[in-house]
């Protein structure tokens, strides 16, 4: 970025779907709520502006990757962005919109894509990759933003920081010094781990907890040895539990979070079991982080899981209320009617098997089950019937099979005992087909 608010060394970071087109970009869109206007002095100015006119020009520019050329910004409260996107790449030839808005701030741009008679589109104006077809120019294009340090292959915007940045005491430091001459400066590798401090209360309010800990706060820069003030903030438990199966490889390492001869030899694991939730959390950030130590060369590996079992959901019968949405625990349903209905006010209710939830009233307590049946029998009758990737829909009364099945096994095993114990076993008395039903036995069993 260039500009009189913003420092020589600030960076502005753009997602774009369409890498492609990136010699054609006219402008650039900033949410009003983007963190640069947070950091600037001139935010309150730019914030009443952007009240005023919903699009303002800031007095900046970002300098163009590849051209240098520099490229205006401004802050619009009108755009729409994507989902956890608060930065926007104008490209006006692939976008209509992009274009007007080009064209009514009086915009330069590129037309850098061609599409030609024969259905097929390519790159134009655009370097050393004019004239490549689009997936050719995105692949390359890509790779070299990924060389320049400056960009790299699609992520998803559901990756957000939030697992790193949380106020918060019991999570894992951020080993960041805060320098006012050198900006952020990493605490050495001999300096690691830094230790939390012993905090009296966490009553504090309006910041991190760690911020009332002055002595451990209060440090000096491991750059220029000036006066510095350590990260405050601590990573989410998540990030801890995204390398966990690593650390396991080699628990008992003091001089490092795991050997890679150790790591290779063991991982990557055979098998992860995890819920829809839990698949889509934990299984995301522990492929991102194994992604990374791949990268470094820390692992030989990049996939951490070999294969993924997404177990089913125990799903249980929910009452709502069809004309206000409300849910009824089952002791306010009638079920004497042809239809369950309320039974204060006689109304509909709409029936439906969902994820067990308290504020839905959907729950059964374990207990009671335990109490009444016993802990094999609960748990058989979880197992039975449906694969472990299917949800089930929870119904007690269907564990009367299970328990006549255990009747059977019970009855047919005290037979066997009773049997041995009165008539020692008499080989000649078998007939030719009990013989035949013996030797399956024997075949099977050994």
């Amino acid at each position: 970025l260039e500009g009189k608010d913003v420092s020589s060394d600030s960076l502005l970071s753009v997602y774009t779907t369409s890498p492609e087109a990136v010699y054609g970009v006219s402008h650039i869109l900033l949410h009003p709520e983007h963190h640069l206007l947070k950091g600037t002095h001139a935010f309150a100015q730019w914030s009443a502006e952007i009240t005023k006119q919903k699009v303002v020009h800031l007095p900046l520019s970002a300098v163009h990757p590849y051209t240098n050329k520099p490229i205006p910004v401004y802050v619009s409260a009108e755009e729409v962005f994507q989902e956890h996107m608060d930065a926007k790449l104008g490209i006006p030839c692939l976008n209509e919109t992009d274009k007007a808005f080009a064209e009514e701030h009086g915009l330069d741009f590129e037309l850098v894509v061609e599409h030609s008679t024969d259905g097929s589109t390519k790159v134009v104006n655009s370097a050393q990759f004019s004239d490549l077809d689009m997936q050719e120019a995105r692949e390359k294009i890509t790779k070299a933003a990924r060389q320049k340090g400056c960009g790299g292959h699609w992520t998803s915007p559901n990756l957000c920081d939030w697992a790193i940045s949380r106020q918060r005491f019991w999570g894992a430091p951020i080993p960041i010094v805060h320098c006012p001459t050198c900006k952020e400066a990493p605490v050495p590798y001999d300096d690691l781990p830094i230790e939390l401090p012993n905090l009296d209360s966490l009553t504090d309010k309006g910041g991190p907890p760690l911020a009332s800990a002055h002595e451990w706060v209060d440090t000096t820069c491991p750059q220029c040895g000036g006066p510095g003030k350590r990260e405050t903030d601590t990573m989410d438990t998540f990030v801890d539990s995204a390398w966990y199966f690593l650390r396991f490889c080699d628990p008992h390492n003091t001089e490092a979070p795991w050997n890679k001869q150790v790591a290779d030899y063991l991982m990557p694991v055979d098998l992860y079991i995890g819920g829809k939730e839990h698949a889509v959390m934990h299984l995301y950030y522990a492929r991102f982080l194994n992604h990374f130590a791949h990268q470094q060369g820390l692992v030989s590996h990049k996939e951490p899981f070999k294969r993924l079992l997404v177990q089913g959901l125990v799903k249980g019968p929910s009452y709502r209320v069809a004309s206000t949405g409300k849910y009824l625990m089952p002791s306010e349903v009638d079920l004497s009617g042809p239809e369950p209905v309320e039974k204060e006010t006689g109304d509909k209710l709409i029936v439906e098997y969902e994820k067990m939830s308290k504020s839905k009233h959907n729950g059964v307590d374990p207990q009671e089950l335990l109490d009444q049946y016993g802990i094999d029998t609960v748990r058989l009758f979880i197992l039975q019937g449906v694969p472990p990737e299917t949800d089930i829909h929870w119904n007690i009364r269907a564990i009367s099979g299970v328990l006549r099945w255990q009747g059977r096994v019970w009855g047919l095993v005290s037979r066997f005992i009773e049997l041995r114990d009165t008539l020692p076993p008499i080989p000649e008395t078998l007939s030719d087909s009990d013989r035949k039903i013996e030797r399956q036995l024997r075949s099977k069993a050994n």
